[in-house]
C-alpha cells in the first residue's frame, strides 16, 4: 500500500522525468549517462521488456542496458532519490504486496540488485572542409600516380626453367 509521501517520491520522478532530468549538459564534466550497469545477485533472472526488446539479467550476471531502459525497468535516472527507485522497483516486479511486504521478500531481492551509470564523455571531433576534403584527395590521387610510375619497375623476380628465383630485378 503506497503511503502519501510514497506517492509524492513517484510524482518527483516523474516530475523530474519530463524535465528532461537524465539529461546532463553536452558540456558538463561529469559526461553523459548512455547505459547503466545492473548486477542481480538474486538466485533468479530478472526479467522485463523496454520499446519492444527484452532485458534479462540472469542471476549472478551483469548487464549493460541504455538509459532508457533504466529509467522504465528501474527508475533509474542521475540524481534519483533511491527511496523512489526502491518503490518503482518493488512495484514493478509484485515484491510489494501484502505477504511479500509483511516478510521483507521484497525488500530481499531489491538489496541484492545493483545499478550503477555507465559514463561517457563525449567530446568534438573536427570535420574536414570542403576544401580540404578536395587537398586531401589531391594528395591521394598525387601519391597514387607516383606509385603506378614507379610500381611496374619493381616486379617480383623472375623464375628460372628449374624452379629457382633470379635474384636480379626484371623490367
Amino acid at each position: 500500500m503506497l503511503t502519501s509521501s510514497d506517492l509524492k517520491l513517484v510524482e518527483e520522478i516523474a516530475r523530474r522525468s519530463m524535465a528532461g532530468a537524465a539529461v546532463l549538459s553536452p558540456d558538463s564534466p561529469a559526461g553523459q549517462v548512455m547505459q547503466v550497469r545492473v548486477t542481480n545477485h538474486n538466485d533468479f533472472p530478472i526479467r522485463d521488456m523496454f520499446d519492444g526488446i527484452p532485458y534479462v539479467i540472469d542471476a549472478g550476471r551483469t548487464e549493460a542496458i541504455p538509459s532508457d531502459a533504466a529509467h522504465h525497468i528501474f527508475g533509474f535516472f542521475p540524481g534519483v532519490d533511491p527511496r523512489a527507485m526502491a518503490l518503482h522497483i518493488q512495484k514493478r516486479f509484485g515484491w510489494n504486496t501484502p505477504d511479500m511486504v509483511k516478510n521483507g521478500a521484497g525488500e530481499k531481492y531489491l538489496s541484492k540488485i545493483k545499478i550503477e551509470p555507465v559514463m561517457f564523455k563525449l567530446v568534438p571531433v573536427e570535420t574536414d572542409t570542403p576544401e580540404q576534403a578536395e587537398a586531401k584527395a589531391g594528395e591521394k590521387r598525387e601519391v597514387r600516380r607516383l606509385y603506378d610510375q614507379i610500381g611496374p619497375q619493381h616486379k617480383k623476380p623472375a623464375e628460372t626453367k628449374n624452379g629457382d628465383s633470379d635474384k636480379g630485378l626484371t623490367n
